[in-house]
């Protein structure tokens, strides 16, 4: 199908888009129903149309540039939190007592778990992204447009929503919000506080715990309504 210049060569390379096919999405506006957006009448106003068709080009080309559906930037962050894992006794041993390292420990075994039941969700799901880019480019998807203004547009899929929004800055947000996958919120206890001096804790959490949160901060994560969601901006 010649929707864009050879689809599989494409990515990670500038990708010339089929405009015409692009318009050919069905474009609806949208209406919040619960937790999320659903068509309730329909937009056939070219200006309009035009104005999403370069949201929807946008994502596109980050999606492809991040290769998002591939499983590189979950294995990369877990190599790293391995490496944090075998190494933290050696780097914190005479500096902090037993009870702080043990829970080290815990807080990374804790970033381990979530990071594995990732893996496994984004293994079985992540096909769908590609889909969706091929629904989108092929003129096949339903896209909402949310807000009379066009401050952003959703396009639903089985396991996964894309979410494209305007700033009012003029930047944008492309988020890959995912369904059945619960983000998670690891509490950090407060036997650091009471085992450091108010010095000694502030280095400690610029240090080590914001270096473990960091990892995720890479790939843009974060929770929004209690779901798992990947973000660029």
């Amino acid at each position: 199908m010649n929707f864009i210049n050879n689809m599989s060569s494409a990515l990670g390379q500038s990708t010339v888009f089929n405009t015409e096919l692009l318009r050919k999405n069905h474009f609806c506006m949208g209406k919040r129903r619960s937790k999320r957006y659903v068509c309730s009448s329909e937009v056939d106003e070219p200006n309009i149309i035009n104005n999403v068709v370069e949201l929807i080009i946008e994502a596109i080309r980050r999606i492809w540039h991040w290769r998002v559906w591939d499983l590189w930037w979950v294995e990369e962050w877990m190599d790293k939190l391995l490496i944090i894992y075998n190494n933290v006794e050696v780097w914190l041993r005479g500096k902090y007592g037993e009870e702080v390292i043990n829970n080290i420990l815990r807080l990374v075994d804790e970033f381990i778990s979530y990071n594995e039941r990732l893996w496994k969700y984004w293994h079985d799901v992540s096909n769908e992204v590609k889909r969706l880019i091929e629904d989108l480019v092929s003129g096949r998807a339903e896209v909402i447009i949310r807000g009379n203004d066009i401050s952003g547009i959703s396009v639903h899929g089985k396991y996964i929503t894309l979410s494209v929004d305007k700033a009012s800055n003029d930047s944008i947000m492309v988020q890959l919000k995912l369904k059945g996958f619960e983000s998670v919120i690891i509490e950090v206890l407060d036997v650091f506080m009471k085992t450091m001096s108010r010095e000694e804790y502030a280095k400690f959490v610029n240090g080590v715990l914001r270096a473990l949160r960091g990892g995720f901060d890479e790939t843009d994560g974060f929770n929004e309504r209690g779901k798992a969601t990947m973000g660029t901006t």
